[in-house]
Formats: structure tokens, sequence, C-alpha cells
């Protein structure tokens, strides 16, 4: 469903930057395809890094952060599910 979502989205954005009528309107013009091929490596950092996000909450369901439990002053509780809490969705 994601990709379905990000296909929509670049479908949009070709809509909204190539045809004619549109350029007039915005005063643009079409964007070269070197500049689509330097955004893909930021792109793949992007896609990995919510992959490896994902991967850490299926692989630690209750947190990661326990792993840091015998470290002094670290707060195993506190940090317990920290991913799940702020970044799950």
């Amino acid at each position: 469903m994601v990709y379905l979502g990000i296909l929509i989205q670049l479908a949009v954005t070709c809509i909204g930057l190539y045809p004619p009528p549109i350029q007039r309107v915005f005063l643009a013009g079409t964007v070269r395809a070197d500049w689509w091929v330097a955004s893909l490596p930021f792109a793949l950092l992007l896609w990995g890094f919510d992959e490896g996000r994902k991967w850490l909450i299926r692989r630690y369901p209750g947190g990661f952060f326990f792993l840091f439990a015998r470290i002094p002053g670290i707060l195993a509780q506190e940090l317990t599910g920290w991913v799940e809490r702020n970044t799950y969705y």
C-alpha cells in the first residue's frame, strides 16, 4: 500500500511539472533527468532507514534499548518501548 502511495505521488508530481499549460501557469520548466537521478540516493537512504526502523521494532518488540540496561546511569524502564511509542505508525 505504501508503494502505491509513492507511485501516485510520483505521478502527481509529473502531472504538475511537465504539461505545458501548467508550466505557463506556474512559470516553471521541466526537470531534467539528471536532477531526478541525483535525488535517488536520498530516496534510497530514507527507504533504508524506514525499513531498518521497522526491522528493529519487529526484532525487539519490547524495545531494543533494554540491551543497554546494564550500563550505569541509563534507566532501562524509561527507554523500553521508546521506538514504538515515538516512531511506530
